[in-house]
Formats: C-alpha cells, sequence, structure tokens
C-alpha cells in the first residue's frame, strides 16, 4: 500500500522516497479510524495519526449533524428526533440570525 505512488514519484522526481515517510504515511492511512471496532487494523501510535484520526472522526459527525437537519421530516420542530449513532438530538436553528437585541458592546467598550 503507497509503495506503487512512491515509486511514481520516485521515478518522476528522480530521487528515491525515503522509507521512513513511506511508513509514516502507511501507518496513518492504516489508523485513521481509531479502533479496531470501527475497521482500524491499526490504533493510532504517532501524533499524525491521532490528529487524521480526529479530523476524519470530526468530519463525519458534522456530516451526520447536517445530514439530519437537512432530512428531518418535522419542518416545524427546531430539534431533528434523536440519531443513536450522534446519541443526541440535533438544535436545527443554530444557523438562524437571531434578530439583535439592542446595541452590542464590545468586550473593551466596558
Amino acid at each position: 500500500m503507497g509503495g506503487q505512488k512512491a515509486a511514481e514519484l520516485s521515478a518522476e522526481t528522480s530521487e528515491s522516497f525515503p522509507q521512513r515517510t513511506l511508513d509514516l504515511l502507511q501507518h496513518i492511512i492504516l489508523s485513521h479510524h481509531g479502533t479496531m471496532e470501527f475497521g482500524s487494523p491499526k490504533l493510532p501510535m504517532i501524533p499524525e495519526a491521532f490528529m487524521v484520526h480526529h479530523l476524519d472522526n470530526l468530519d463525519a459527525k458534522v456530516w451526520m449533524t447536517t445530514n439530519a437537519i437537512a432530512n428531518d421530516p418535522d419542518a416545524s420542530s427546531s430539534f431533528t428526533s434523536y440519531h443513536k449513532s450522534l446519541e443526541t438530538r440535533v438544535y436545527k436553528l443554530s444557523n438562524v440570525k437571531a434578530p439583535p437585541a439592542g446595541p452590542a458592546k464590545l468586550p473593551l467598550e466596558e
């Protein structure tokens, strides 16, 4: 995995692809699901792998929340129905602008 792309890059640049870099990239890819429970053959063991795992998880959660809002059948409710994977109901009005409540004071003006 990844060896073919590294070989192609080496051929294009006439420089060898560093084996250590290839090993680290492969570890990040193999561990990005974070846990064996979610199909990861390896657990993250380097900071970059943890970062990629958490970014991947965050991306999935944001997609689930926006999808839950977009597909909620009850347009009159401020919340979606309960979503087991998120373990909550999603508030649907967070991106709706509230009317101004009067002149806002900046923290520096107090």
